[in-house]
């Protein structure tokens, strides 16, 4: 036993209070601590910012856990598979966690259950209990969290194949077994202590905006590494009066309108998608200075001044968001 590594089952108030169970918020808890440690984790939390900010339903494809419940039952201690089955459909009902078949089409025979942790969800009902979910910082920055938005929430999970998932299994056949993995490679897991946040080093900028511009920008792209002249462009785009939510837009359009000369081509550096934000920038400042002319000019001429918009409890990124999309911008 000396050699051996001791269990740990975390029951936390905030999440006994969001589920109204300790064996929900145990087994939620679990779900939350393996999100963190999926070798697609800053995908996950990339999606999730993004999904917070344009309300997309579709392609959910970073966070998926494979683990046996057989496993799971094991790490918090808390009864039989059966029981850590039945925890999980509750938070499916509850609808803090997503869950899905094996997308894998060569597998139609595989009865494997894969589940994703609704980050949106959880953060914003505790929010409303006064609480914040710990080690996910990055929701609470002001110019990353959404606003009007974050009411009109993602409740059904997608199909999207995630080749970098983890699942729990559930068989009807045979409770608890082992069922078959999307690929032949086992995940790896990131062996760190529970209570240890992402260090400095894992990222990318200081600037936490900075910071998800760049793990956006990578997951679009399927990079790995950001160059000298990717950091620029990304440090040029975060010192714009843009949000999140109008950063993500913009570089999803960019990549969806971009036409590959061969099958290799494909967009490669952040400043081919930073000319792109500063264009639309540019000419979105030129359409609005245009307007702002004409109302001076009519309000001169003593026509009455008609308001363009009148919510003025938006944010600067926000105004800019839908100013733009109103114009045709993006």
């Amino acid at each position: 036993m000396a050699n051996s590594i001791l269990k740990r089952a975390v029951i936390k108030e905030e999440l006994v209070e969001l589920t109204g169970d300790f064996a929900l918020a145990t087994t939620l808890n679990q779900l939350l601590y393996w999100s963190k440690r999926v070798k697609d984790s800053d995908g996950l939390i990339a999606e999730e910012l993004a999904r917070i900010s344009t309300n997309k339903v579709s392609d959910l494809r970073y966070g998926w856990i494979y683990k046996s419940s057989e496993e799971l039952s094991q790490e918090i201690m808390l009864g039989s598979p059966s029981t850590v089955r039945r925890n999980l459909k509750e938070l499916v009902k509850q609808k803090y966690v997503f869950e899905r078949r094996n997308p894998n089409p060569r597998y139609k025979f595989d009865k494997t259950l894969q589940y994703r942790v609704n980050l949106v969800k959880i953060v914003e009902e505790l929010n409303k209990l006064g609480y914040r979910l710990e080690h996910f910082n990055i929701f609470y920055n002001d110019r990353v969290k959404s606003t009007d938005s974050s009411k009109q929430l993602l409740s059904e999970p997608s199909n999207v194949q995630n080749d970098g998932s983890m699942s729990i299994t559930e068989s009807s056949d045979n409770q608890g077994a082992r069922a078959i993995p999307e690929n032949t490679t086992e995940i790896f897991y990131k062996e760190i202590d529970e209570e240890d946040s992402k260090s400095a080093n894992d990222s990318y900028f200081q600037d936490p905006f900075a910071d998800q511009i760049a793990r956006y920008f990578l997951m679009k792209s399927a990079k790995y590494v950001l160059t000298d002249s990717d950091r620029l462009s990304i440090t040029q785009v975060a010192q714009l009066d843009l949000n999140l939510q109008t950063v993500t837009q913009l570089i999803d359009n960019c990549f969806n309108r971009f036409v590959p000369q061969h099958e290799r081509d494909r967009i490669r550096s952040f400043a081919y998608v930073a000319n792109y934000i500063f264009d639309k920038h540019h000419n979105f400042k030129k359409k609005l200075n245009h307007k702002q002319d004409n109302i001076q000019e009519e309000k001169s001429n003593g026509k009455t001044k008609r308001p363009i918009f009148t919510n003025t409890k938006q944010s600067s990124g926000e105004v800019w968001f839908n100013r733009a999309k109103a114009n045709g911008i993006i």
